[in-house]
């Protein structure tokens, strides 16, 4: 395809962005392609194929909303894979992001939650629906915990608090992300730094007097520091202690020794913690009626290029049996419709 004729389709596509019911055909259109498609290995249809020109068609300037199952109805903007893949999924889909991921929120969520890094509450609003107790939300992004904030309101929730403060290992310290897009990194820095900060807060101090169930992380790359600022709940009894939820990537942290050997598996092993991958797609797939499946920390597939997953962290592993959940040695946790299925797909 010549640059001409490139840009007569973008602009084409740019002129079908303006009619709402036109783009949501040619989306569904492309969803049907994908279901058409054979899933060959090293192939991904989504990212290479359809995905690509669904970004075409929407803009970061607009607010969408989508309907949950559920009856949540979730606005956001358009400026991440996770909206893409949103607009792609099913009418009324259960969920937003991370099916399993999200499964698992809503079987170890109990009484106050905090989630750190709760973007426009892709996952928080539908936690704080199901739980009794309070969901304690931390976004630096003022744009997102608005976007956030007008969910909550949009559903009715009034067990939501607002903070845009940084969870970190230490109190009323500046943070900055330093690096490009989705992997840049939280770093320290002082009051001479110019760019954009953040004030920090642990969650020793934050939620002092609270009694939290579970604590979700996903906060590019400060989760370790996060961490060592809860742990006076981290060394609470088997009973008391919260479950611990949270992102792991190769970009942040070096598994070279064996995941099992990292830093932060060391941290939590030392609180008596027993960790597993959670297996999931990192997309909207309906996952309805399978169990989730972890990975032991020491027998996870970790070949491939530089990537991430969730991580559960648990004192109590009759937890594993209670909420049904498989253990599943030697794959990965990474579910992919382009690579080996005996690696990267369920297994129950």
């Amino acid at each position: 395809m010549n640059p001409l004729s490139l840009g007569n389709l973008k602009e084409s596509l740019l002129k079908i962005s303006k009619n709402p019911s036109l783009r949501k055909e040619i989306v569904e259109f492309l969803v049907g392609i994908e279901k058409k498609y054979s899933f060959k290995e090293g192939v991904n249809v989504r990212e290479e194929i359809t995905g690509p020109i669904v970004d075409l068609l929407f803009n970061d300037r607009e607010v969408l909303e989508k309907e949950l199952s559920s009856g949540l109805k979730i606005s956001f903007s358009y400026k991440s894979k996770i909206a893409r893949d949103f607009i792609m999924a099913k009418e009324k889909p259960d969920i937003v992001w991370e099916p399993q991921t999200t499964k698992l929120l809503l079987l170890l969520g109990k009484e106050d939650v905090i989630i750190g890094g709760a973007y426009f509450g892709d996952q928080a609003i539908i936690l704080a629906k199901s739980i009794e107790g309070v969901c304690h939300c931390f976004e630096v992004s003022s744009e997102e915990i608005e976007m956030l904030k007008l969910n909550a309101l949009n559903n009715n929730l009034s067990n939501l608090e607002f903070n845009q403060l940084a969870l970190w290992s230490k109190d009323d310290k500046l943070l900055a992300l330093i690096g490009s897009d989705s992997h840049a990194g939280c770093k320290e820095v002082d009051n001479t730094y110019n760019g954009e900060t953040f004030k920090t807060i642990t969650i020793d101090s934050y939620a002092k007097g609270k009694k939290l169930g579970l604590i979700m992380l996903d906060i590019e790359g400060g989760e370790l520091e996060a961490l060592k600022g809860a742990k006076s709940f981290l060394e609470k009894s088997i009973s008391e202690a919260p479950s611990l939820m949270f992102e792991i990537h190769r970009e942040y942290v070096d598994w070279s020794s064996g995941l099992e050997n990292t830093e932060i598996a060391n941290f939590l092993k030392s609180f008596g913690y027993s960790l597993f991958g959670i297996r999931d797609y990192q997309s909207n797939v309906d996952m309805k009626g399978r169990p989730v499946e972890i990975v032991p920390i020491d027998d996870i597939y970790l070949q491939g290029p530089p990537h991430g997953f969730n991580v559960l962290a648990i004192k109590d592993k009759s937890l594993i049996k209670k909420h049904g959940l498989k253990i599943c040695p030697g794959v990965s946790p990474k579910l992919l419709f382009h690579r080996d299925p005996k690696i990267h797909q369920p297994l129950s």
